[in-house]
């Protein structure tokens, strides 16, 4: 192994634990008292990388996918590479699906994590500058708490439903993030409109950037904001406390009371949002669009002979 350039070792099994409670005794110690960190509650593997076989300033990373026993990944995501021994933590969930955010994600960034996955065996594939490595991994169910495999579809077949719409919230989100690049891109090249014309297209830009403003108030708080403003009156709010309350539900009788009427409050706000968008783009941004497409452009400009007087 140690002459291995990349090797990944037998995983020990972990167990899906449902639920935490507080340890006793003193909580907030400062520094009046010795604190231990609890053991992670995640599953844990080794990775071997031979110190000839990275170079730690390209920042290289090790790509992690996991399987479940009918051969359909269920999870991938990356972590940071070093020499020797890499411990590398999965939190025994799916992967999830992205929300609405001003922080655009990345080509090469990570899924979210999603639900937990079920008890059983899970194959594990690491991969690292083109070499490739696998073990197996068994996750235990809780002990206090045995699976309940009805429960658990259906809850999944819910949650599938559900990020399906949390995906939508998404796109419509990163329409309104992509107008606002093209409407900077346009205002860059204004130099090229003749003088009437280029006024025209950002003063129609301004006001597309106050409607698109306006649009995103339905998914979240405005930008900028001054002082702490909080409110969860908004998509990604309803969102959010949809997820808590589906996953504090009971679901060998399905989605609590709570969780319904969130998602209810969700869908709604969804449904409202994606109208005002549509509606949107196929009239003011059209007509933005249109003006833009069709002024005239003077890419260059004309230029007078020099002569010596």
């Amino acid at each position: 192994i140690l002459s291995s350039d990349f090797h990944l070792f037998d995983a020990h099994h972990a167990y899906q634990v449902e639920s935490y409670r507080s340890v006793t005794g003193s909580r907030f110690i400062a520094n009046g008292m010795y604190d231990a960190p609890n053991k992670s509650s995640s599953a844990a593997l080794r990775a071997w990388i031979h110190p000839d076989s990275i170079d730690i300033s390209k920042k290289p990373k090790i790509k992690i996918e996991i399987f479940d026993n009918q051969g359909q990944a269920i999870r991938t995501y990356s972590v940071k590479a070093d020499s020797c021994i890499n411990t590398i933590r999965w939190n025994m969930t799916m992967d999830g699906t992205r929300g609405p955010s001003r922080r655009p994600a990345k080509k090469d960034d990570d899924l979210p994590s999603g639900m937990d996955v079920a008890p059983g065996k899970y194959k594990i594939v690491a991969h690292f500058k083109g070499m490739k490595d696998s073990t197996i991994i068994e996750i235990l169910e809780d002990p206090r708490y045995p699976f309940d495999a009805q429960a658990f579809a259906k809850k999944k077949a819910h949650m599938d439903k559900f990020e399906k719409k949390v995906d939508l919230a998404n796109q419509a989100f990163t329409q309104l993030q992509e107008a606002k690049k093209s409407i900077k891109s346009i205002n860059g090249q204004s130099y090229q409109f003749v003088d009437s014309t280029a006024t025209q297209i950002k003063d129609m830009g301004k006001d597309m950037n106050k409607q698109i403003a306006e649009l995103e108030k339905l998914f979240m708080q405005e930008e900028n904001l001054k002082g702490i403003q909080r409110t969860s009156e908004n998509i990604r709010g309803y969102m959010w406390r949809t997820y808590s309350y589906l996953e504090d539900s009971n679901w060998s009788e399905g989605a609590s009371q709570m969780a319904q009427f969130s998602e209810a409050k969700f869908d709604e706000a969804l449904e409202e949002a994606v109208d005002e968008i549509n509606a949107f783009f196929d009239t003011d941004w059209s007509t933005y669009e249109k003006v833009v497409t069709d002024s005239p452009k003077e890419m260059f400009k004309e230029r007078k002979q020099l002569e010596i007087k």
